[in-house]
């Protein structure tokens, strides 16, 4: 707001009301405490004081008046200010200045630079002045920027403190940024610090304070181009040492060896039973290895296909010849004896034509169930109470659940006095089977399972000994042979 405006509203409301004393500054807004690392305690600072707006009254603020400069505009100072606060040396940032007595103490520090679209002041000298010209990323926190404000593009007229870079923008806290308020029902504009962005189009120039410490706090070295302190071998690095224009730290950088003059060492391939080594290499110049040998496992034969000469048996071991495919060397090895087959085995025998069930597994007293005939199609079907498997003896003792399940071409079966146990469903639905001899004694209920007989001819004659004749009679009717059996003793 112009000091004359300010009169003008004085004026209407002295007219307006009694007279009454003009209202001070507001004090400062809350400091934070410091780090002792200048760029972070000198933005701290800033932004602890956004939204503090000068007086209505007076146009003045805690910050022109700490430089005695009340009444005019008062971004510049707001900067200092700040950097008091910050307890940042005035060699680094002076007080009591304006935008151009910035400008003025950096061009004198060779800190001085300008922007990539940014303003350009005429008749300045800022071209040839300037330390020269930065990109928008090569902005950095805590750098002053000189602002244009007013869109004349002949001179600055403002200052702002850069916070950094985002998508693009300039992030910025600025003192005397002019804010709209209504004050006893009167809008006014008054100054006031604010945190915003700009476009490099509005920058003049950039003043960099050599605070001393940007890179430990921000991480960024400037490195000049170095200089080389020792010279590379094929067994040494490059050693180069560069030094930080900004603080004058150094640090020393290894840039690599010149290369080896390689000459290989060659492979030597490994046989079946001889080990080799892997190829190699070495510098002709300084005889370092550069790629070691190893040695290689001898490659082993490759059997072939094992040709079987011999099978074995589950009582008899058999034999077998195989043949290494990459030497020719040839070798024979034994086949251990099968021993006797795991319970619930199934096996086929072609002289009994038929298939049984290993219930008791060993290679002796073993015992199967009969599970069925190879041939379905066989008429009459004598079960043997015992039979010899792959050279194991075996003791028939049950036949298997659904062995004879719908077999309609049985018509005669003989049951050996050695079976014990007929599985459910045995000979169902073997609609033609009419003649039934059981030798066996040792059926009862719960041998016989349900409709083990169920489906066979409604005529069907069973042969049984003579002292089971009465109590298989009831066992087979009720196991589904039906009440019109007969039940004939031998």
């Amino acid at each position: 707001m112009s000091r004359g405006l300010c009169g003008l509203m004085l004026a209407a409301l002295i007219c307006a009301v009694p007279i009454r004393v003009l209202a001070a500054f507001d004090p400062a807004k809350p400091l934070p405490a410091l780090t002792g690392k200048y760029i972070f305690d000198l933005l701290n600072v800033a932004e602890s004081q956004e939204w503090y707006r000068e007086s209505p009254d007076t146009s003045e603020t805690v910050y022109s008046d700490w430089a005695g400069q009340s009444g005019r505009a008062w971004c510049s100072e707001f900067v200092s200010w700040c950097a008091r606060q910050a307890q940042i040396p005035e060699e680094i940032i002076p007080s009591k200045n304006s935008a151009l007595t910035f400008r003025t103490f950096f061009y004198q520090r060779n800190s001085y630079y300008l922007v990539e679209g940014g303003v350009t002041d005429t008749g300045c000298g800022c071209e040839t002045r300037a330390s020269g010209v930065l990109s928008l990323n090569d902005l950095r926190p805590g750098d002053i920027l000189l602002v244009e404000t007013d869109d004349d593009n002949t001179s600055l007229d403002h200052t702002a403190l850069c916070r950094g870079v985002k998508d693009g923008k300039i992030l910025t806290t600025e003192g005397n940024v002019n804010k709209t308020y209504i004050i006893n029902g009167v809008s006014m504009k008054l100054g006031t610090v604010v945190l915003r962005t700009r476009n490099m189009s509005e920058i003049h120039g950039v003043c960099r304070p050599n605070y001393g410490n940007f890179c430990e706090e921000f991480g960024e070295h400037s490195w000049d181009a170095g200089v080389i302190v020792r010279k590379a071998t094929c067994t040494e690095d490059e050693l180069v040492k560069y030094t930080c224009t900004m603080c004058n730290a150094t640090k020393t950088v290894e840039n690599g060896k010149l290369p080896h003059t390689e000459v290989t060492d060659p492979a030597i391939a490994a046989t079946c039973e001889v080990a080799g080594l892997t190829e190699g290499s070495h510098c002709k110049d300084c005889g370092v290895v550069i790629r070691r040998q190893y040695v290689t496992e001898p490659l082993g034969h490759s059997w072939g296909e094992a040709e079987v000469q011999v099978a074995a048996t589950p009582l008899k071991e058999g034999w077998e010849r195989l043949t290494c495919t990459r030497c020719g060397e040839i070798k024979t090895q034994s086949i251990k004896a099968l021993g006797a087959p795991a319970a619930g085995t199934k096996i086929s025998d072609r002289k009994t034509e038929a298939v049984y069930e290993v219930i008791t597994p060993g290679l002796k007293g073993g015992t199967v169930a009969y599970a069925g005939p190879t041939d379905r199609k066989l008429p009459s079907v004598t079960i043997k109470s015992s039979v010899t498997l792959d050279g194991i003896t075996y003791k028939v003792v049950a036949i298997s659940a659904g062995a004879f399940k719908n077999n309609s071409y049985l018509k005669e079966i003989v049951i050996p006095s050695s079976v014990k146990q007929i599985g459910k469903q045995a000979f169902y639905k073997c609609k033609n089977l009419s003649r039934i001899t059981v030798k066996s004694t040792s059926l009862t209920k719960k041998r016989v399972g349900s409709k083990a007989f169920q489906g066979i001819s409604s005529r069907a004659v069973f042969r049984v000994p003579a002292s089971r004749k009465k109590t298989y009679k009831t066992l087979f009717r009720a196991r589904g042979a039906g009440s019109k059996i007969t039940i004939a003793s031998y």
